[in-house]
């Protein structure tokens, strides 16, 4: 299960400025991208693949349905996770393995469909066996 839970990860790498890109490329004997050094600290999220997705496009057309007798009757983040969110002893385990794989923080979103994760590019780079990765700015946010 838990190793079924890690390779249904959709891997979502988004800083606060910006997103995480991918490729293989040194310089100079460590990393460098975009002026991001190797050992710098980055955010990351992890969105986890979602469960009873039937449930929820059923619940959307009903609470947006003005004939349904549960229309505009939204869900709080809590419920939603309750509907699409990944078990708690999934997401224990998840956490667990991550924070012993040397990040430093992680939070589980309310959905419980995603987790951001606080580490340094070194702990990103063992963690999912990438060589090198650049950083991309949100046009909109810098």
């Amino acid at each position: 299960m838990a190793s079924q839970l890690l390779l249904s990860l959709l891997f979502c790498f988004v800083l606060c400025s910006g997103a995480l890109s991918f490729h293989a490329e040194l310089e100079a004997g460590r990393w460098r991208a975009n002026g991001v050094a190797k050992s710098s600290a980055k955010s990351i999220v992890l969105s986890l693949e979602q469960r009873n997705l039937e449930d929820l496009d059923q619940f959307f057309w009903d609470v947006s349905n003005p004939k349904s007798p549960i229309y505009g009757q939204y869900k709080t983040a809590e419920e939603m996770g309750a509907m699409i969110g990944r078990s708690d002893s999934e997401l224990t385990y998840l956490v667990d393995s991550l924070l012993d794989s040397g990040f430093e923080k992680c939070d589980i979103y309310r959905t419980k469909d995603s987790i951001r994760c606080t580490g340094s590019t070194d702990v990103i780079a063992k963690v999912f066996s990438l060589e090198h990765f650049e950083q991309f700015r949100c046009v909109f946010t810098g």
